[in-house]
């Protein structure tokens, strides 16, 4: 027979469960917090290279301003902006053809629209192959 003492076989023991769980959960705060800590420094280092970042634009700017005073020659700043605006246009003049080519006028929004494909006759295609009747 099993004193008071003892441990009962099929007992839960509390004390034990609770230890574990609070050792669990202060390793997860500690993880958190180390989490934090990174998060924190990352955010740091953010805004540091951002800083850096706006530092050198304003450097290159006053640059191009003084090289643009001294010799006279602007600096060609819309090349890019001309660039896109050439694709752009070109993008677009490809969309107005094809709505041209449309029915109705409108760019085709369905999959039929984009490739046309007749499902009836491919269903009665298949089910030929197959051996089916395709009369239903």
């Amino acid at each position: 027979m099993l004193s008071v003492n003892e441990p009962q076989p099929n007992s839960f023991n509390y004390a034990n469960t609770h230890a574990i769980w609070q050792n669990q959960v202060l390793g997860r705060q500690l993880q958190m917090t180390q989490y934090q800590n990174q998060f924190t420094a990352a955010t740091f280092a953010m805004a540091e290279l951002s800083r850096q970042g706006t530092l050198f634009v304003g450097q290159r700017q006053s640059i191009a301003q003084e090289y643009e005073k001294a010799t006279g020659i602007l600096l060609d700043k819309s090349a890019d902006l001309k660039k896109w605006s050439t694709r752009l246009t070109d993008h677009k003049s490809k969309l107005q053809a094809k709505a041209a080519k449309a029915p109705g006028g409108k760019v085709p929004t369905t999959f039929a629209g984009y490739l046309p494909f007749d499902l009836d006759a491919e269903r009665d295609r298949v089910l030929r192959d197959l051996g089916v009747n395709s009369s239903t």
